[in-house]
């Protein structure tokens, strides 16, 4: 069974939290890139021991999919939230307004 979770996005430059993905804590840490004007995610598992760091967001594109990483199951996807004309590289406080995150799992059965 493919277990989907919505990841919170927010309008602020650089910000962190914790989420259960796939069952296990994950702390999150989100910035937009001044150099390469990309939004960016870093990852840590429940003891802040760094998963993956400097993760390009790209829209419709599956994140993480072709890693096979120690500790991690799943990848991610950013939906845009419509049809935009606007590109994500032009508003560093955007990201939450023009895009979902989300959390794909496929748990064993």
């Amino acid at each position: 069974m493919t277990v989907i979770t919505k990841v919170p996005l927010f309008s602020e430059e650089i910000y962190r939290y914790s989420v259960v993905l796939a069952g296990q804590v994950r702390y999150l840490r989100f910035y937009f890139n001044e150099r390469t004007k990309f939004w960016n995610m870093d990852i840590e598992n429940e003891g802040h021991y760094k998963v993956m760091s400097g993760i390009k967001l790209i829209p419709n594109f599956p994140i993480l999919q072709d890693y096979a990483l120690e500790n991690w199951e799943g990848h991610f996807w950013l939906l845009p939230k419509s049809n935009m004309s606007k590109d994500i590289q032009s508003d560093r406080f955007a990201m939450a307004e023009h895009f979902d995150l989300y959390h794909f799992y496929v748990q064993p059965e």
